[in-house]
């Protein structure tokens, strides 16, 4: 989990959620560790601006 909150880690997503943010009807996938979805989730959304809006978002923990 820590790997997620390192600031390299969130600007790789923060820089694919802009990619595609201008691209029509986009997903973006994070799978994670069993029970890390939650925080996981805070961490993304935290990252999300009005542009990514039109993204749809699923954290994944395999459970």
């Amino acid at each position: 989990m820590a790997d997620l909150e390192t600031s390299r880690s969130q600007r790789q997503i923060l820089a694919f959620l802009d990619y595609l943010s201008v691209r029509q009807g986009s997903s973006f996938y994070l799978t994670v560790p069993p029970f890390q979805r939650r925080r996981s989730a805070a961490i993304v959304d935290a990252l999300r601006t009005a542009a990514h809006g039109n993204i749809s978002i699923e954290v994944i923990d395999g459970l």
